[in-house]
C-alpha cells in the first residue's frame, strides 16, 4: 500500500456499520546505497576482502546478505577469489536494496628473497634465527637441504617453511655451508627451480 490515510468500515450482516479509526500509512524510505571496501585478490589466490561500511537511507539496524549466504549483521568477508559478488541490504521495516560487486585479479610480479647467511645461536634477541625464503606472488615452495656431503638433512614444502639449523630427527648441525635445491610454485600453475649455498654461523 502506498502512503496515504486510509478509513476501515466494518458492515455485518444486518447492514450494521462501523467506522474505524483512520490509519495513516507514512512513505518509509528504504536503503539507496551501501560503501564498501574492497581488496582486490592477488596473483590469482583467494585473498581479497569485502568491507561494508555505511548504508544511506532506510531505517537502522540493517542486516546484510552477502552472495547468498543469509541475512546476518556480518560485514567483513575475507578469503575472496575473482569474480561477481551480490549484496543485498535490509532496513528493519524489511525495505531492501541489491548490488553487484566485482573483485578482479591483481596481477603482481612474483618476487623472492634466498638469504645466504643465518645465525640461529639462541641468544634470545629473535634476529636471523632461522633461515626463511621471503616470497610474493608465489604459490608453494618446496626445498631440501644438503651437508657438504650431499646428504639430506632437511626439507620442508612449505610456503611458509624455514630452517632453524637442525636435522630432520631435531639434532642441531654444525657450522658451515650448506647447499639447498628449491622448486617455487606460481598461481599460474608454473615452476622454477633454484639453487645455492647456505652459511650457518652459531
Amino acid at each position: 500500500m502506498s502512503a496515504a490515510t486510509y478509513t476501515l468500515v466494518v458492515k455485518d450482516a444486518n447492514g450494521c456499520e462501523y467506522n474505524a479509526p483512520s490509519i495513516t500509512l507514512n512513505n518509509s524510505n528504504g536503503p539507496t546505497a551501501v560503501s564498501v571496501t574492497t581488496t582486490d585478490p592477488n596473483c590469482g589466490q583467494s585473498n581479497g576482502s569485502v568491507l561494508i561500511g555505511n548504508v544511506t537511507g532506510g531505517t537502522a539496524p540493517y542486516e546484510f546478505n552477502f552472495n547468498n549466504l543469509g541475512f546476518s549483521s556480518l560485514t567483513d568477508y575475507l578469503n575472496l577469489s575473482e569474480g561477481n559478488y551480490s549484496i543485498a541490504v535490509k532496513d528493519v521495516n524489511g525495505c531492501n536494496y541489491q548490488g553487484v560487486i566485482t573483485l578482479n585479479t591483481a596481477i603482481g610480479n612474483p618476487t623472492v628473497f634466498i638469504p645466504n647467511v643465518f645465525t640461529p645461536n639462541e641468544d634470545n634477541n629473535a634476529v636471523n634465527e632461522e633461515w626463511k625464503i621471503t616470497t610474493s606472488c608465489v604459490s608453494n615452495v618446496s626445498c631440501q637441504i644438503f651437508n657438504r656431503w650431499g646428504n639430506l638433512i632437511y626439507e620442508f614444502d612449505d610456503l611458509n617453511g624455514s630452517w632453524s639449523g637442525e636435522n630432520l630427527t631435531g639434532q642441531k648441525v654444525s657450522d658451515g655451508i650448506y647447499f639447498y635445491k628449491l622448486v617455487l610454485s606460481y598461481p599460474d600453475d608454473s615452476e622454477d627451480e633454484k639453487q645455492g649455498f647456505i652459511t650457518l654461523i652459531r
